[in-house]
């Protein structure tokens, strides 16, 4: 489910991030998902299959042309080709199609095509349009204003980010139940465990429902950056979106999830400056080619020297990593401590450390530090009584 979210959004904010007027394309998204959302029975967003004079959207079988600008005067004139023709009609009624524009712009819009029609300078098929009228049953109030589609347009607003909730939320729900379904599916009904079964379901549920959300909301925000920082900003998040569904599952400690989130972060700022660095160069050298090719070095340079300097740092700031803390802090002690409490032989000792080495017992580890060492020790101590 979450390379489902990972694959269908990425597409489409690609597209978006290529689009020679982004804010136009996501005019249409915005106000078909609105409409979407306010149960429409027939919404449909056409636009990238319609050809150049088809419709934008399609809603309970009305074709719509949507057209954003800057001002009122070029957004009604984008709806027209030369001698005052209206140029998108419907093909199957030969009407024109309804005119969405932005919500701020509606009245002023309205008002200076009823001027047009009235002067006679509006025709449909050839046809001259007479009644002023007819201007507010053709133009259509947008659920958007130009600014917000805008703001959409662009990563880092609250208005992109919440934009990207709202379409991810159907998938997120999805994965959420199908986690929750698995594991209550999967987990023990016997007397006695039914509420921890539960209890277990519901964190599975809601911790894949965040993780897609968080994916598709990091997907489409990143690839609005543009490539190299589009690149470096997916891997940065899917690494902060992993940690966040691992850590609730108990899988790493939180000195871990430190960790990643700081390394995370230092490759992401370190690739950005490689790949302006290394795109100034590559240009110097080879203009185009050699722009796209060091971009793409200087980023991964950067971003892995980064990476592994916050390593070392995280290493006495934070604390070594889980795999490390697990069998240099723990392990290895406690099979040192109880060879030579007990004498035992090689054969013993590899004994001992077979069954300690368990993903349970990393899990136990990790999640409690502070008490580790004595949870092997006990741990390890009874093995050697039952073996």
């Amino acid at each position: 489910m979450n390379g489902k979210v990972m694959g269908e959004f990425y597409s489409s904010a690609k597209e978006l991030r290529n689009a020679t007027q982004p804010h136009g394309l996501m005019a249409e998204r915005a106000n078909h998902f609105t409409d979407k959302t306010a149960g429409q029975p027939d919404c449909r967003h056409v636009g990238g299959d319609s050809g150049k004079k088809g419709a934008d959207r399609i809603v309970n079988g009305v074709q719509i042309q949507s057209k954003y600008y800057a001002t009122p005067e070029k957004t009604l004139g984008a709806f027209f080709e030369k001698g005052g023709e209206l140029g998108y009609v419907d093909t199957k009624t030969g009407l024109p199609m309804d005119m969405e524009v932005p919500a701020d712009q509606y009245d002023a819009v309205v008002q200076r095509f009823e001027k047009q029609i009235a002067a006679g300078k509006v025709k449909v098929s050839g046809k001259v349009l007479t009644d002023p009228k007819y201007a507010k049953k053709l133009i259509r109030k947008g659920h958007h204003t130009y600014a917000s589609a805008n703001a959409i347009a662009k990563a880092g607003t609250w208005e992109s980010a919440k934009y990207d909730l709202q379409t991810g939320a159907t998938a997120s729900v999805a994965a959420g139940g199908l986690a929750a379904v698995t594991t209550l599916a999967t987990g023990n009904w016997k007397d006695g465990e039914r509420k921890e079964t539960c209890k277990k379901a519901a964190v599975a549920g809601g911790c894949s429902a965040a993780r897609a959300s968080g994916t598709h909301v990091a997907v489409c925000q990143a690839t609005r950056l543009g490539v190299p920082c589009a690149n470096a900003a997916v891997n940065a998040t899917a690494i902060g979106i992993g940690t966040s569904y691992d850590l609730c599952q108990g899988n790493i400690s939180t000195i871990q999830a430190e960790r990643n989130v700081l390394k995370s972060a230092a490759g992401l700022a370190a690739s950005q400056m490689g790949a302006t660095y290394g795109a100034a160069v590559g240009t110097a050298i080879f203009p185009g080619v050699g722009t796209l090719i060091g971009g793409g070095l200087g980023a991964a340079v950067f971003g892995i020297a980064a990476s592994c300097a916050a390593d070392k740092v995280s290493d006495g700031v934070l604390g070594v990593n889980d795999s490390e803390f697990v069998q240099s802090v723990v392990l290895d002690k406690v099979v040192l401590e109880l060879q030579s409490q007990h004498g035992l032989s090689e054969h013993r000792v590899t004994m001992l450390r077979s069954l300690l080495e368990t993903e349970a017992m990393h899990k136990a580890l990790i999640n409690d530090r502070d008490n580790a060492f004595c949870k092997a020790l006990n741990a390890g101590k009874q093995i050697l009584r039952d073996n």
